[in-house]
């Protein structure tokens, strides 16, 4: 069992004052999403980068374990705050190089 004190806070972008500097403190899924590989499209290598992260940022195996085994919300909340690609934009029938798509024949 890990110690409550040995894991990272979760502050939900509240505005915390420490003496006297304002800092704002980040939901600690959305830092871990922030460092991971851009441009992940498959699930297992997404999980991958999140272990990946992990243990580089310091934490212990134990920590490590804890965050993709135990916590169940863990890994659905980085996954939720990793970008999405971007979705193609639709090409229109004017310029279209798709062969079977009908074109304008030359004259």
């Amino acid at each position: 069992m890990i110690a409550l004190d040995k894991l990272p806070p979760v502050w939900y972008n509240r505005v915390m004052r420490n003496n006297e500097k304002e800092k704002v403190m980040s939901y600690y899924p959305q830092v871990i999403a922030d460092q991971m590989k851009k441009g992940l499209s498959n699930e297992n290598s997404k999980i991958a980068e999140i272990g990946r992260v992990l243990r580089d940022s310091g934490l212990s195996h134990v920590e490590v374990n804890y965050h993709m085994n135990v916590d169940e919300d863990f890994i659905p909340d980085v996954l939720d705050c990793y970008p999405k690609p971007e979705k193609r934009k639709p090409v229109s029938s004017n310029n279209n190089l798709n062969p079977w798509i009908n074109h304008p024949k030359k004259t």
